[in-house]
């Protein structure tokens, strides 16, 4: 009996120490606590911004992660940009700048930079001028998450690097909405071209970084969604104390999620991903037939309105490099559906019939509606365009797109970068720019 007791003691005490020591690990390890803790996190990695809705911190570093999709490390450098160097002002003689504005696709989300399209098409572009260096630098987020704000950075900060080439890297169903919802807020000069953009729905948490609801802003400063265990009181009791441990907290939330799936309450399903009872249809974005419904009193719709002041603004940024002697194009981000979808294949075996009508995806994937609805205005502002779609879609053997998180993979930044330097040498500005 004694000795079942010491055995049991001894036991008990070697569990004890297993368990300080794991905690003393998640304690020392922020970044190994994240990994564990988190399903999806992304870092606090934005600061607010006058003219626009938001910058990136500088010198910022942090994980993002999408667990089972991406788990990668997000570094800024001093000047805000998501690069793993200081970009040389001023412009060394010997180099070909471009640079690239936009949102998370033009981010990298979910890809390391050295995975990023801006690092492979800078790969591929070497020796392709004699006795000159090419940077393609990655301005996204920097330059905030739309055309409006992109606009402005590119007109009170993006000369400070005197760049050869503007590209912008236009998410077309996302911008135009969020132009859309940017508009009643912002402020325009006489000729429609935005001074100051603000973002309705969404701010910057002055504390931390990270973007939160406006309309929730209260419950947002004191809960978030499996948010960090925040540890600044004493703890009195020994329950507190442990209830206060990072260890304590990891399983709680493995907890609370198994216990949000068995009651099925549809929020976590697959990867965190929301999983409809029946197929969603696809939006006026992609498909015809489904058009926003008409406004009382004629009233523009959302997307009139965002349609509008995104060509108002990429006039602008045509109108404005040229004064400054660069080059400026777009190029179009292309929905998953109209890249990844494989007509060849069953219906039941496509990635995408969980989520959406099958119809609405094959009439997506036949009329490309975003190149339809502004690849000729584009042609005809005389501003260089480039839709990657059916350069994507080419002898394609693997997905391109992350399969829950609807960002280019790194196959994808692969491919995009490749189709991208091709349509660079088509246009001739590399040795225009070497003049």
């Amino acid at each position: 009996m004694i000795r079942t007791i010491k055995i049991t003691a001894y036991l008990l005490f070697l569990v004890l120490v297993s368990l300080l020591g794991v905690e003393g690990v998640l304690q020392s390890s922020d970044t190994l606590y994240k990994r564990f803790r988190y399903h999806v996190y992304e870092p606090p990695m934005f600061k607010q911004s006058g003219e626009m809705p938001w910058k990136l911190k500088k010198n910022f570093e942090d994980i993002h992660i999408r667990r089972g999709e991406f788990s990668v490390t997000i570094r800024t450098n001093s000047q805000g940009l998501r690069e793993d160097r200081e970009i040389t002002v001023p412009k060394p003689a010997d180099t070909i700048r471009i640079i690239t504005l936009g949102d998370s696709y033009a981010f990298g989300f979910g890809v390391e930079r050295s995975r990023a399209f801006q690092a492979v098409l800078e790969d591929l572009l070497k020796g392709s001028v004699k006795g000159k260096k090419v940077e393609v630098i990655d301005m996204g987020y920097a330059s905030s998450y739309s055309p409006d704000a992109a606009y402005i950075f590119l007109k009170e900060r993006a000369d400070y690097f005197d760049p050869d080439i503007v590209l912008h890297i236009f998410c077309y169903d996302n911008d135009i909405g969020n132009i859309s919802q940017n508009f009643p807020y912002s402020d325009f000069d006489k000729n429609g071209l935005p001074e100051k953009v603000r973002y309705s729905p969404v701010i910057i948490d002055p504390d931390t970084g990270g973007r939160a609801s406006r309309i929730n802003w209260e419950n947002e400063r004191q809960w978030r969604f499996f948010p960090p265990q925040a540890i600044t009181e004493s703890k009195s009791s020994l329950r507190e104390r442990l209830k206060a441990t990072r260890l304590y907290d990891i399983v709680n939330r493995y907890i609370e999620i198994e216990r949000m799936k068995a009651g099925r309450s549809g929020l976590l399903e697959e990867n965190f991903v929301r999983i409809p009872k029946e197929p969603w249809p696809l939006n006026h974005f992609l498909v015809d037939g489904n058009d926003e419904p008409r406004p009382a009193n004629n009233i523009p719709t959302a997307f009139e309105t965002g349609s509008r002041v995104a060509r108002t603004v990429f006039t602008g940024m045509l109108s404005l490099t040229k004064e400054r002697g660069q080059k400026f194009g777009v190029v179009l981000v292309p929905n998953p559906v109209l890249v990844d979808y494989d007509p060849n294949k069953p219906d039941e075996d496509s990635k995408f019939s969980k989520f959406f009508r099958m119809d609405h995806v094959k009439q997506a994937y036949a009329i490309n509606k975003p190149d339809r609805v502004f690849g000729g205005w584009f042609k005809s502002a005389g501003i260089p365009y480039l839709d990657p779609t059916l350069g994507m879609r080419e002898n394609r053997t693997e997905d391109y797109y992350f399969e829950f998180d609807a960002h280019w993979n790194n196959a994808g930044h692969q491919r995009l970068a490749e189709v991208i330097r091709d349509w660079i040498v088509t246009t001739g500005w590399l040795t225009e720019t070497d003049k």
